[in-house]
This record gives C-alpha cells, sequence and structure tokens, in this order.
C-alpha cells in the first residue's frame, strides 16, 4: 500500500477515536451529572448543601406522584434550638407534622420533629397552612398539670386519694377555664396571619409567608433564613 495513502488512513482513524472517546466521555459525564442521592442522616454540621439535598430528595418524590416531603432521621439535642420557634404543619393528605421550625426558604420549610423523623423539609406546594405555638390540647394539658399539682400541694398532708381527688379537680377546673378564657382568645389568635398562615398549596403563598418570617425574624431565631444558614454546629454553640 502506499505510505501517504496508509498515513492518511492512520490519520482518519485517529480522528474517529477522538471523536467516540470525547462523545462516551461526555455521555458518561451527563450520566454522572444527573445521578443524585439523596442524604440518609443528619450530619454533625448541618449546612446549606445538605438542606439543598433534602429538597432535590422532596421534588424526586413530586416526579412520582407523591408529596413534596423528605425527612432525615436523627437527633438534635434541644438546648441546640433555643430561640426556634414550635410550628404545626398541615399538608394535603390531612397529616400534621409537629416540631421546631429549623429555617425556611423560597421553596419550603424544614422542620425539626424528633429523633424518628429527624429533619423535615415540606414544600409549599403541599402545605395547607402553618401555624405558630403549641396547640390548644398542649395548652389545656398544661393548665391542667399546674392546678392539678397545686390541689394536691395542698392536699399533701392528707390520704393519698385527696391528692388524687386535687389532680382531678386541677383538670375540671383547668377545662372550665380553658372554655370561658383560653378557648375565645386562642380562636382570636389562629384569625391571625402571624400566628395561623394559609399557604393553600402555592408557591407564591409560600413566598408571603417566608417574607413574613423574616420580617418577624425576632420571633422565630436570627438563624430562620437558609440564606444565612451557614452551619448548624452542636459542637460550637
Amino acid at each position: 500500500m502506499n505510505p501517504i495513502s496508509n498515513s492518511k488512513i492512520k490519520f482518519l482513524l485517529g480522528i474517529l477515536f477522538l471523536f467516540f472517546s470525547t462523545s462516551q466521555a461526555n455521555t458518561n459525564i451527563a450520566s454522572v451529572k444527573f445521578v443524585f442521592t439523596p442524604p440518609k442522616f443528619i450530619p454533625i454540621a448541618i449546612n446549606i448543601e445538605f438542606l439543598h439535598a433534602m429538597r432535590m430528595a422532596a421534588n424526586e418524590n413530586v416526579a412520582k406522584g407523591e408529596l413534596g416531603i423528605f425527612n432525615v432521621s436523627g437527633d438534635i439535642e434541644k438546648e441546640y434550638l433555643k430561640g426556634h420557634k414550635h410550628v404545626v404543619v398541615h399538608v394535603k393528605n390531612e397529616d400534621d407534622y409537629r416540631g421546631t421550625l429549623l429555617c425556611v426558604s423560597k421553596f419550603g420549610i424544614y422542620v425539626y420533629s424528633d429523633k424518628s423523623l429527624g429533619i423535615i423539609y415540606l414544600s409549599y406546594e403541599c402545605i395547607d397552612w402553618i401555624r405558630r405555638g403549641r396547640s390548644y390540647g398542649n395548652v389545656l394539658w398544661k393548665a391542667g398539670a399546674i392546678l392539678g399539682t397545686f390541689f394536691a400541694y395542698r392536699n399533701n398532708e392528707q390520704s393519698f386519694d385527696a391528692i388524687a381527688d386535687g389532680y382531678i379537680m386541677g383538670g375540671v377546673s383547668s377545662i372550665t377555664f380553658a372554655q370561658i378564657l383560653l378557648a375565645p382568645i386562642y380562636t382570636i389568635r389562629l384569625n391571625n396571619k402571624n400566628i395561623k398562615f394559609p399557604v393553600n398549596y402555592t408557591i407564591a403563598n409560600g413566598l408571603e409567608y417566608y417574607k413574613m418570617v423574616l420580617s418577624n425574624s425576632s420571633m422565630y431565631s436570627n438563624k430562620v433564613d437558609i440564606k444565612s444558614f451557614i452551619g448548624f454546629e452542636p459542637s460550637e454553640n
């Protein structure tokens, strides 16, 4: 074969090899780019990357026809959540999620519940409403415990039955007190958007909630905005 022709063939083969190698490399890069592994546990230091990964995992749930909710189990000691408010989140399937509002974003909120549920991300599209503070039943239970302890203390020099009667009196008194005084106040509070915010499954209302929380950051903690959430490190707090 002519040496010149042989060189041309080698040159063409080299070009083809480079072309296919580049194409294969681009395919591999593309496949790696779209591989996503949801987080499985709460890290020692919670940062924005971790919170973003939770949102991405919730988005994958939406793509499967599920609610935009994703949780990562694990424990955060309550002393490191001081200043963060308790919230109740009512979602589309009528479930309630209760816990501490860790932070808010333009897409959803992050709530720390307990060790089993850990941190829960809830997208605004799946949220009916968000209420700040404890439930009416929780307030009633505490009132009963306080009044019951008071009456039991007054009967502590008498019999065990007298002490038990004291707790019963406390329970009855707390229910009466709640119906007369607490129930109307609690009902009025729920008409305040700063207390119970109607998201109604929309991003637009979610953004309004996000702005409302930031404008009242003193009520929710100065670390409630995800933009300034540079890290939650219990070992340094």
